[in-house]
């Protein structure tokens, strides 16, 4: 819909007369809805012209066909006149009966240019714009007819992209620069093969160092269980550094060789890191043996303190 037609006189007059037949058949609306009624119905008028009758020659179709696609379920004839009354549609003396109203100009593009390829005008013998139309309202010029027409001005000529210089076509002692030199004439640098990659070699084990046992520790059982301390830490991975063993057999010397590989066992037993002989220098009370003992109902009797607070 175009601007300005809710507010043209057409359509207000269309209003008043939809108003006016809708008050004699008993239904009473404001003016303001049947305004909009009227916009509404020659909306639909146009879509319907445009789809079935893009030479505008609505006419062709029956009266009740016509108002059933616009919306009107009411009187058809006396629609029908009613638009030809407010100059909607225009009388036709031929059999189309009835065209819309300067339908040539208010088509829309799709229309005009299905009559264009068709080689066919409007109903009232007009021809087709050929073209979309400017939203100005004017009709654009085409390219045709704007070569038909003669300039008096010369069209420029597009100037041709310049070249980069060919070092074949340089002239004698002169020096192309590297960023106009064609990428043909680049020197191409000597192909280098990539150096060989070393494959990583895994860490060799840690061996350990021949540390000598203190002579507090030099009987049995604790060689035996010094080596397994040592497998034991190679295992997993821990360090085996002269240093740590050496500070590990200070520490196991005070306990005597039995104690000290009880100490190793007990590490390796309960999956430790190190070695705890503070652990080991406290030992648990044993408890007082009842083996073979009887229950006496009157030993508590014969105690002195008994009974006394």
């Amino acid at each position: 819909m175009k601007r300005g037609t809710p507010e043209h006189p057409k359509i207000m007059e269309l209003a008043e007369a939809v108003h006016g037949y809708l008050a004699s058949q008993g239904i009473s609306l404001p003016f303001e809805t049947c305004q909009t009624l009227a916009c509404g119905l020659f909306e639909r008028l146009c879509h319907f012209t445009a789809r079935y009758s893009p030479a505008g020659d609505i006419g062709k179709h029956s009266n009740i066909r016509i108002a059933l696609a616009i919306g009107w379920k009411f009187d058809t004839d006396w629609l029908l006149s009613t638009l030809e009354h407010c100059r909607i549609l225009d009388a036709m003396s031929n059999g189309a009966r009835w065209y819309v109203h300067d339908w040539h100009d208010h088509s829309d593009d799709a229309a005009d240019k299905w009559l264009h390829d068709k080689q066919l005008s409007y109903a009232n013998g007009m021809p087709t714009r050929r073209g979309k139309k400017s939203r100005l309202g004017h009709d654009v010029v085409t390219t045709e007819s704007r070569q038909s027409e003669p300039s008096s001005e010369p069209e420029p000529k597009p100037e041709p992209e310049p070249k980069p210089p060919d070092a074949a076509r340089a002239a004698p002692g002169e020096t192309i620069p590297p960023q106009m030199m064609p990428l043909a004439n680049f020197p191409k640098p000597p192909f280098e093969p990539p150096a060989p990659v070393t494959p990583r070699k895994p860490p060799a084990p840690q061996q350990p160092s021949r540390v000598p046992l203190p002579p507090e520790l030099a009987a049995a059982p604790f060689p035996a269980a010094w080596s397994e301390w040592i497998s034991y830490r190679r295992d997993r991975r821990l360090t085996l550094r002269e240093k740590t063993l050496e500070k590990q057999l200070e520490v196991l010397a005070p306990l005597g060789p039995t104690r000290a590989a009880e100490c190793i066992d007990t590490s390796i037993r309960n999956g430790w890191q190190g070695l705890f002989p503070e652990r080991m220098s406290v030992r648990s009370r044993a408890a007082p043996s009842m083996a073979g003992a009887t229950y006496d109902p009157h030993a508590a009797e014969r105690d002195p303190d008994h009974g006394t607070f």
